[in-house]
């Protein structure tokens, strides 16, 4: 089977699991976003540049780390995941891009950084899905907020693969992924759009948010295109870099045709916190 028969062989019924249990919410929905992050936690842990000697001690700081991080759902105020998306914003400045010889991407700041990054991200998943972003209390407007994203990042993901790989000419960044171009990026952008737009297509079949949906609250939400749009590429890049760094191709072999879990949800991790932070401002001002 090829490659690409095998990614969309195993992506789409994924697809449809990841959107079924979203739409369940609730606690089996916690309890598998946290054992996404706790896995990611664990690739990242296998192929990190930590010295031998100290990976015990890695293994203890980043899980009690991002067990810390998730079992903020027993207590969740805008503090404790304001004080999440701090940890998670200065890692992300500290590590993203290590080179050879840079003394700031050493043991202690991976620790850290393998211990925050996904735990962080999948936490404000979590808050996300109970987010009431119209006024309405419906348990179902955290669904269509998450389907939109998904959507907009599904999108992104499929039109800078295939346009990037019929129309692409110009490298995005060679020292890191030279399969990625800026053709790729710009499909990319239109395919973020066409998410955009079936997820307020989808909102409009929903009863309860179709009667009280206005033009208003798609400009409102439009900004999430370009937040998107730039986050989802920008954690992709960041992932490649990280594991050209350790010298690994995929963070794991554990789906056929996609690696592991944090090749599968690299868009997704860096874009999260950026999509509660907007979600924040836009409750704060339209509510």
């Amino acid at each position: 089977m090829s490659n690409l028969r095998q990614r969309v062989a195993f992506a789409a019924p994924g697809a449809a699991f990841f959107v079924a249990i979203t739409w369940f919410g609730q606690w089996p929905f916690r309890w598998m976003m946290g054992a996404i992050a706790l896995f990611m936690v664990f690739e990242m842990l296998q192929w990190s540049t930590i010295h031998p000697s100290r990976k015990k001690l890695a293994r203890w700081v980043s899980f009690s780390l991002a067990t810390a991080i998730l079992l903020t759902l027993l207590f969740p105020t805008n503090w404790t995941l304001l004080i999440g998306v701090t940890l998670f914003l200065t890692t992300l400045v500290l590590s993203p891009w290590p080179r050879e010889g840079v003394p700031v991407w050493n043991d202690t700041i991976q620790m850290i950084f393998i211990g925050v990054y996904a735990p962080v991200s999948f936490r404000l998943l979590m808050e996300l899905r109970v987010t009431d972003f119209m006024g309405t209390v419906s348990t179902q407007e955290g669904f269509f907020l998450l389907l939109m994203t998904y959507l907009m990042i599904w999108g992104n993901d499929i039109f800078a693969y295939f346009g990037g790989s019929r129309y692409g000419r110009r490298i995005l960044a060679p020292s890191i992924s030279p399969s990625k171009t800026w053709e790729g990026v710009a499909f990319g952008l239109f395919g973020t759009i066409v998410g955009f737009v079936l997820g307020i297509l989808f909102m409009l079949t929903y009863p309860p948010i179709q009667a009280i949906i206005a033009m208003e609250d798609v400009i409102w939400l439009s900004p999430l295109i370009a937040i998107i749009a730039f986050f989802g590429p920008l954690g992709d890049l960041i992932a490649s870099r990280l594991k050209r760094f350790a010298g690994v191709k995929d963070s794991s072999r554990l789906f056929p045709g996609h690696g592991g879990f944090l090749d599968r949800f690299d868009s997704l991790t860096l874009s999260i916190p950026f999509v509660w932070l907007y979600m924040q401002l836009y409750v704060t001002i339209s509510l």
